[in-house]
């Protein structure tokens, strides 16, 4: 997904493109679901309508690749744009079009390789905006948005591990949630990053519902809602209002996992719940991908007791002999947030497998759990992600690095960094 706040800049003829309903302004916009071959962005509109995306193979958007059909918005005035058959690998230029209009500020994404590739993602998490950095009521336009677009431009993917605000909403009220989704699109930094750059959005509990949210969160039934509606995400495993919204893809020969910890939490029971559990085993053992990314959202690596995957300690002790006696070990490798602080594991600690945990975009320092091979750091200002480089030319081998940095007065500092070869012959 990718945010930026569109305006119409004026009457702009544009060959190939049929006239449509116009809009007076578009508000935000999120943009993911990449594929091999095309993307998906859903834009908040001011007004109700009908609209198109465009896509371009410059950047001056004078080279028409293809359009979408006109689309209509719905009940909450968002509307939903998937292009498809678009080349593999490849970066496109795109605007959203009605009425012979082009929007104001514009989005890129690239398409995802087929087969061996080498490729960056970005990966972290927590934006309260306790820094101050024009950040308030749990908002956060801090730097470090801006500087992870400006520095790691080449990045496929910003996998966001959740709090992406810390409204804490505690009612059943998607309105609240539609209002938190607009307040974030709002910030600048957030756009410039987000519209560059497209994102793999979790949520965890401050933006799922209050602190330490689970299954029981008043608010569990608007928030998924107000997901489903709001961000372009890859398919989901499971369709029902109230299931969880686990999804899964491939760039290359990484498999990524990103699993759902909130909406079937029961504290010191499950972070899963029976269904999204049966279906990580399932779709786990029929992985044909030699390498596996589990973005598990909450720390796995943690000694305090109510913290991460701690508060079903028995949960996790099934899944890491589930990775033994399935010879998946080797294969795998963890990402998540939550706790704020960036920290890498070489897999002493974890049960055999590298660790990378990257936070915090914009909250408070918080040092919980450990320990990690690698070491551990935290910053009161937040400014802290990191990235997940892979390296696969086709080869017997595949290379995963793992570094966090940290963006602090107008300096990214490279903080820690693990590289783990994984065998690509399984």
């Amino acid at each position: 997904m990718v945010t930026l706040n569109i305006t119409w800049d004026g009457i702009q003829p544009l060959q190939g493109i049929e006239p449509g309903e116009s809009f007076i302004e578009t508000l935000n916009v999120l943009q993911g679901a990449v594929t091999t071959d095309g993307f998906t962005v859903n834009a908040k509109m001011v007004n109700a309508g009908k609209a198109r995306l465009a896509v371009y193979s410059n950047e001056s958007r004078t080279n028409l690749i293809k359009t979408t059909n006109l689309v209509e918005t719905d009940e909450n005035k968002i509307i939903r744009l998937q292009i498809n058959g678009l080349q593999a690998d490849t970066t496109y230029y795109w605007s959203i079009n009605s009425n012979g209009q082009k929007a104001s500020i514009l989005g890129k994404a690239s398409t995802f390789p087929v087969g061996p590739s080498s490729y960056k993602i970005l990966a972290s998490s927590c934006a309260r905006g306790s820094n101050g950095e024009g950040g308030s009521n749990g908002i956060s336009n801090h730097p470090v948005f801006n500087n992870m677009r400006t520095s790691h431009s080449d990045a496929k993917l910003f996998l966001h591990m959740g709090d992406l605000h810390y409204r804490n909403i505690n009612s059943n009220n998607v309105s609240q949630y539609h209002k938190a989704y607009d307040d974030v699109l709002a910030q600048s930094n957030q756009q410039g990053l987000y519209k560059d750059i497209p994102i793999c959005y979790m949520f965890d509990d401050h933006d799922f519902g209050p602190d330490d949210a689970s299954s029981i969160s008043p608010g569990r039934p608007a928030a998924l809602s107000a997901y489903k509606s709001r961000v372009p995400h890859f398919p989901l495993a499971f369709n029902g209002n109230l299931e969880p919204l686990a999804q899964t893809f491939a760039i290359g020969r990484v498999r990524y996992f990103i699993l759902d910890v909130r909406s079937q939490r029961v504290d010191y029971q499950t972070l899963l719940g029976t269904i999204q559990k049966q279906w990580f085993k399932n779709m786990l053992l029929s992985t044909t991908e030699p390498v596996i990314c589990l973005q598990v959202v909450v720390p796995w690596i943690t000694s305090v007791e109510y913290n991460g995957w701690n508060t079903a300690s028995d949960e996790k002790d099934e899944l890491l002999q589930f990775f033994i006696e399935h010879n998946l070990i080797d294969r795998i490798f963890m990402i998540y947030g939550d706790t704020h602080m960036s920290a890498i594991d070489d897999g002493t600690n974890s049960g055999g497998f590298p660790v990378f945990l990257f936070s915090s975009l914009d909250s408070g320092g918080t040092q919980k759990g450990g320990p990690y091979s690698e070491g551990s750091y935290l910053d009161a200002a937040g400014g802290q992600y990191g990235t997940i480089e892979v390296t696969d030319t086709g080869g017997n081998s595949i290379s995963i690095k793992g570094t966090a940095y940290r963006y602090k007065n107008g300096t990214e500092t490279e903080l820690l960094s693990f590289t783990k070869v994984f065998n690509a012959n399984i």
